[in-house]
């Protein structure tokens, strides 16, 4: 939904009707845009949740998954006892609505196993082997995971400590697939740029690309070292220790240090003689950016500079600059549903002879082809393209009339289409299981060249669609990777970035097959274009770890490294599919309910009594439909036991995109009011909540309760009985891009309007309204201004009270200080980085602080019943610091202003996000 599931969501409905007013909380929208026909495909040791359109996809990840289990099986001397779920999506942009989890899923996570129920969900990108690579990846996942919770009930040992990431992802990476010329450019680079994080500070990079590839180079020297049996050791012998480097002591006899230092001895060993026959693309092309990632460059038609994509706002977003440095933002990215993401790494674009720039961008749930005018600063003309989800790398044709493309339908088909841009007409040319990608039309209109799976399953080679026979040539061979082809300005040569000699690098073919190497640097080139006297390549370099744009002269003699002249391409292979599918095997898609969560609690107060409760959730295998049931009970044993009995109970539907939740209850409190003292609340009814997401950013929220309530106010004997009918209208937009301890840029807002009636006697208990904006100004890349304007009102007969004080709202003062039916709020602060990696070393070891950060701030602000009593304020200064991946502190030193003299400075300390 928007970063949470339905059990949370069901969670919050209790509470809302706990509470009686509707609580808003920011974050960005999980959309369903699709409503899914799910069946289930039963084999030996999978149950495979599929849908109709990607029925070809479910037969061959079962196949996979089959062969898979029979291989890990026997290489880590374990077996799964219950059918894993499969979960399959035949595009990213559907696996990104899936509820299996509940957050929101980054276009970089290609796949995940969820732990508590052991699902595995997988999306199809279009390449049948990155398929098979990644269901094998999360494989591994569940025979770990699964042999560790087997061996702790067979030891009893119910404190069993988790693999640490680079371990179970390195494990992951190196059974699943092995080491490719992916892996060795990153660790490349990682040597040869002195960016290599040794293991005891592997924890830094937790959860990166480069702690994937340092993991799996580790696992792999690992087995080198002592033998592939090891890591099936390493598993059984992990009852044994109380951390991972206890497990590898015992099982090698060899401390993690040791091994830390013999595996980084040998990458030197493999990686400095390289020096010798090479450079880094720093030190044989001219840079022409220096900040973020930095990627698919595309030269402008009048030669004044180069177009690109860059994450260097922490957005992606698209850039022109000019070869004498000048630099602008052309169009802003992942900030509104128009322009949602640009698919930094996956995409290129293009520019027409007349300036029209074509480039891809997600919105609402599938691919927008978007037409930009450079010189006018706008949008000419969107296209979508009906059946096809996700959309790459246009290019223009040689008469600005037709664009081509890469397009993946909804039945998971890479295919190539052509688009006619002034009638919106859509042309399918190729229509097959391979995968096609990186389309580039030739100076002469008749050829495509592109870069395509269907010589070999798992390697790309270059073939080009000839316009006039509808013929496909294949123009490569080999089991390389060959890909995103550029025609040179006369058509006599066909740029294309390739693995063929181990790193990437950028390549030539000419008309009669001879392939010439023009520029192969130590770490990689990609994303090879002309400028348009043909004099230079524009090229994605890969240094530091980072991504920029380089450009280097044209070679004048590439010396030639292979031969393949073009041959019409007739057939490919056979997609290999399970065949024993019958109608036993398929069915549709039943719901079928487990436990997720079950908790409980029991204390006594000496004031309220007895309290305790039990928690039980419940979720369907699709994470779709959720339901909640909470027990309490709060007061003396024997006194009035069914009164003061809690009983709710919620049921969320997140199948659709409406989703909404239905309660019931009977909840009983006692509690302090700061102006009334203690009361005693009865109330029982049930109500609904709805959430529509308008899009990722935006969405609108109602609920609807209605509850006899009971409430007697113990000092004094005075109560009052009523029928309450409640109706809340909401609003939420949230664009924030977060820094390591809060929002640094962007904008959120609610919006809330709310009433309360007795239906019977039409008198209003309260009407209220609630506004909390708060947005963010970049002042420089690591550095932000943070404004918050927050506002308040109720009026009726028992109006709701605001409460206000401490760090989270207004500093300076303790919570309650500020109370009334009305409350304004004026947060400022400035935010800026203060450290970014400390390390400090003690005789027991050594403590880090990844991200300590300052501010400086001023709040103004009242709250008051009546008539208004003035504003007053508070400012200071504080430090922020992240102590784990979800915990920040904060420690702030204040003076209290009521603007006509100076207050004593007081300190705070609080744990949690800054707003």
């Amino acid at each position: 939904m928007f970063g949470w599931n339905g059990m949370v969501v069901a969670v919050v409905m209790l509470g809302l009707l706990w509470g009686e007013g509707r609580a808003q909380y920011f974050g960005k929208n999980k959309v369903r845009y699709t409503n899914f026909r799910w069946q289930v495909l039963r084999t030996e040791h999978f149950e495979v949740y599929f849908y109709p359109q990607e029925e070809r996809i479910a037969r061959f990840g079962a196949l996979v998954a089959e062969e898979a289990f029979r291989e890990f099986r026997e290489k880590l001397g374990h077996t799964v006892h219950r059918r894993i779920p499969l979960i399959l999506y035949s595009a990213p942009t559907f696996f990104q609505q899936t509820n299996v989890v509940p957050y929101l899923l980054p276009e970089s996570v290609g796949g995940f196993t969820e732990f508590l129920k052991g699902r595995v969900v997988v999306p199809h990108t279009g390449s049948f082997s990155e398929l098979r690579r990644v269901i094998r990846h999360e494989l591994v996942h569940v025979f770990t995971y699964d042999k560790l919770e087997e061996l702790a009930k067979w030891h009893r040992f119910y404190n069993l400590h988790p693999p640490p990431l680079w371990f179970a992802e390195g494990l992951a990476e190196y059974l699943s697939y092995g080491w490719d010329s992916k892996a060795d450019m990153v660790l490349r680079d990682a040597v040869l740029s002195d960016v290599l994080v040794p293991l005891r500070d592997i924890g830094r990079i937790d959860g990166t690309y480069l702690m994937y590839k340092e993991g799996q180079s580790l696992v792999s020297f690992m087995a080198e070292r002592y033998g592939e049996e090891i890591l099936a050791d390493i598993l059984d012998n992990w009852w044994q220790a109380r951390d991972f480097a206890g497990v590898f002591l015992r099982t090698t006899g060899e401390g993690l240090d040791e091994l830390d230092r013999a595996w980084r001895y040998e990458l030197k060993k493999r990686y400095y003689p390289l020096m010798a026959q090479g450079d880094l693309p720093s030190h044989t092309a001219e840079p022409l950016t220096w900040q973020g990632m930095d990627a698919k460059p595309v030269p402008l038609p009048d030669g004044s500079g180069f177009a690109f994509l860059s994450d260097r706002s922490g957005y992606a977003d698209i850039y022109v600059k000019s070869f004498d440095g000048k630099l602008r933002r052309v169009v802003r990215g992942g900030r509104t549903e128009r322009f949602e993401s640009f698919h930094l790494f996956r995409s290129r674009m293009a520019v027409s002879k007349d300036g029209v720039l074509a480039f891809v961008s997600r919105r609402g749930g599938r691919d927008v082809l978007y037409l930009w005018d450079l010189s006018k600063g706008d949008v000419v003309r969107d296209i979508t393209l009906s059946g096809v989800v996700e959309l790459s790398s246009p290019s223009w044709s040689p008469d600005g009339r037709r664009v081509a493309l890469s397009g993946l339908g909804d039945d998971g088909i890479s295919d190539l289409y052509i688009v006619d841009v002034k009638t919106g007409d859509v042309e399918r040319i190729t229509r097959d299981h391979y995968g096609d990608w990186d389309p580039s039309w030739s100076p002469d209109g008749g050829r495509i060249a592109f870069s395509s799976d269907r010589a070999r399953m798992g390697a790309h080679n270059l073939f080009a669609y000839d316009l006039s026979s509808r013929r496909i040539y294949q123009l490569t061979s080999g089991p390389h990777r060959d890909i995103t082809p550029s025609w040179s300005p006369d058509g006599r040569l066909l740029a294309f970035s390739s693995d063929r000699e181990g790193p990437f690098g950028i390549y030539f073919l000419d008309e009669d097959g001879h392939i010439l190497r023009a520029c192969l640097v130590l770490t990689g080139a990609l994303d090879p274009a002309w400028t348009p006297d043909g004099k230079f390549l524009l090229f994605t370099g890969f240094e530091r770890h980072r991504f920029l744009i380089y450009r280097k002269e044209v070679p004048e003699d590439p010396p030639q490294v292979a031969v393949f002249p073009p041959i019409p391409w007739e057939e490919g292979w056979t997609l290999p599919q399970m065949e024993e599918v019958s109608a036993r095997t398929v069915h549709s898609y039943r719901r079928r309910f487990s436990l997720d969560i079950a908790q409980s609690q029991v204390v006594r107060d000496p004031e309220v009594g007895l309290q305790g409760g039990l928690q039980l959730g419940f979720t369907d295998v699709l994470g779709d439909q959720h339901f909640l049931f909470l027990l309490g009970y709060t007061g003396q044993v024997g006194e009035d036991f069914l009164k003061r009995l809690n009983v709710g109970f919620a049921y969320a539907d997140l199948s659709r995109r409406l989703q909404y939740v239905l309660g019931a209850f009977h909840l009983s409190d006692r509690y302090y009011d700061l102006d009334e003292g203690w009361v005693r609340d009865r109330r029982y009814g049930g109500g609904i909540s709805l959430v529509y997401p308008l899009s990722r950013f935006r969405r609108v929220e109602a609920d609807l309760l209605l509850r006899h309530s009971h409430r007697r106010w113990l000092e004094g004997e005075r109560g009052r009985e009523a029928l309450l009918l409640s109706g809340f209208l909401g609003y939420v937009l949230d664009t924030s891009l977060w820094g390591p301890v809060g929002p640094i840029d962007g904008k959120r807002y609610s919006v809330l309007m709310g009433y309360t009636l007795d239906p019977r006697s039409r008198d209003t208990y309260y009407a209220v309204g609630l506004l909390d904006y708060r947005q963010y100004f970049r002042l420089s890349r690591r550095v932000s201004f943070a404004v918050r304007i927050l506002g308040a009102w109720s009026e009726g007969k028992e109006p709701w009270r605001f409460y206000m004080g401490g760090s989270w709202t207004f500093r300076g003062y303790p919570w309650g200080t500020f109370r009334g039916r009305h409350l304004v709020l004026w947060n400022n602060e400035l935010r800026f980085p203060l450290i970014d990696d400390l390390r400090v070393a003690f005789p027991f070891g050594a403590a880090g602080l990844r991200a300590v950060r300052g501010a400086v701030f001023l709040d103004v602000g009242n709250a008051w019943e009546g008539e208004f009593q003035g504003l007053v304020g508070s400012f200071g200064v504080g430090v922020r610091v992240r102590i784990s991946q979800f915990v920040v502190v904060r420690f702030d030193w204040v003076r209290r202003t009521d603007f006509k003299r100076l207050g004593g400075t007081h300190r705070e300390l609080f744990f949690g996000w800054s707003y």
